[in-house]
């Protein structure tokens, strides 16, 4: 593990004893949720078809141990992403009004002030996705059926395509008033936020 404090052995070494510490302590909560987890008695969906599949696989606890570590340092890297990207997105000065009505929503304890601001957040991450779209490569000839008023586009294999995720979440027939921020928006399409379908049917 590498910290940007070369010129500082003194802040470097404090670093790298916390880290070594932090990950100690997340190893063995790991390590005991790993022992617990089976796909018969997990508690939730998570350890039944993660930790549930990784306990099965017949790797050594610390290779699979590892890869929970590494999993969720990528994963706390894209969430922080996506925390700021939202928090970005209401400072600007165009969405003051949505911005106050935040502030005042986080004071409040009750659900209907949760669903709320799950909403601002969710307008945020659709408004500015942290990826605004992916390629891929065509594997086979195909016709792909583009939408209401669109012509079929026809595909050749080996054709690089682009799937903008930009583009998509501004689909007036998925999100009316596409541009507008609107908290109580139904979250049946949010489902696809980011291409999240395309990667669980790929799954």
């Amino acid at each position: 593990m590498t910290f940007l404090a070369f010129d500082k052995p003194e802040t470097s070494f404090a670093l790298h004893q916390s880290a070594i510490q932090a990950g100690t302590v997340i190893g063995a909560l790991a390590t005991k949720s790993l022992l617990e987890a089976s796909p018969s008695s997990a508690a939730n969906v998570v350890d039944r078809l993660a930790l549930g599949r990784l306990a099965a696989s017949g790797r050594s606890t610390d290779a699979i141990i590892g890869n929970v570590l590494g999993v969720a340092v990528g994963a706390s890297v894209n969430h922080a992403h996506g925390a700021i990207n939202a928090v970005d997105f209401y400072l600007d000065d165009e969405r003051k009004t949505e911005r106050e009505h935040i502030i005042q929503l986080v004071q409040n304890n009750d659900s209907e002030s949760d669903a709320l601001l799950l909403g601002y957040v969710s307008e945020a991450m659709r408004l500015r996705p942290q990826y605004t779209g992916l390629w891929r490569e065509s594997a086979v000839n195909t016709t792909v059926d583009q939408g209401p008023g669109l012509p079929p586009l026809e595909v050749k294999k080996g054709d690089r395509l682009r799937a903008s995720f930009r583009n998509a979440h501004l689909n007036s027939d998925d999100f009316p008033d596409p541009s507008a921020v609107n908290p109580r928006r139904s979250p049946l399409p949010f489902a696809n936020i980011n291409g999240t379908a395309s990667m669980d049917a790929q799954e």
